[in-house]
């Protein structure tokens, strides 16, 4: 083992509770906050989510004035059953993101996808329009 794996902390991270948050979801069941990036383009602004485990009917996405609302709820139960033993686990867990935008978006022409646990979605820049709107995952 070496010395850096017993350090519960990276003290050259940007983020200082970063590896503290990473360190406490292994005790907690319940809301995540997934990790996001977002990329600011000529003419849409990208938001990219890691969020493992979630299945796109699970996922809900709305847009507000200034910013986008990630949700999604996972349920997984496991049974196992042998001649000696029987197990049975049970998981749930939310996410919730609210993510302040850059530029004000359009909600029209606004698209999302769901691949191997990343959410992509991709959002065409607008002056201000006031409202809210949900987006579909394709």
């Amino acid at each position: 083992m070496k010395i850096k794996d017993m350090v519960p902390f990276n003290p050259m991270e940007i983020d200082p509770f970063a590896s503290f948050n990473r360190f406490m979801r292994g005790f907690s069941q319940g809301i995540d906050y997934p990790n996001i990036d977002i990329i600011n383009e000529k003419d849409k602004v990208i938001l990219v989510a890691d969020m493992p485990g979630v299945d796109k009917k699970d996922v809900k996405i709305k847009i507000k004035e200034n910013s986008v609302v990630l949700s999604a709820h996972v349920s997984n139960e496991l049974k196992d059953e042998g001649k000696n033993y029987y197990r049975e686990e049970r998981t749930y867990e939310d996410y919730y993101r609210e993510v302040p935008l850059p530029v004000p978006v359009k909600k029209e022409g606004s698209k999302a996808t769901l691949k191997n646990g990343t959410l992509r979605l991709e959002l065409k820049k607008n002056d201000a329009e006031n409202g809210d709107s949900d987006v579909k995952i394709e």
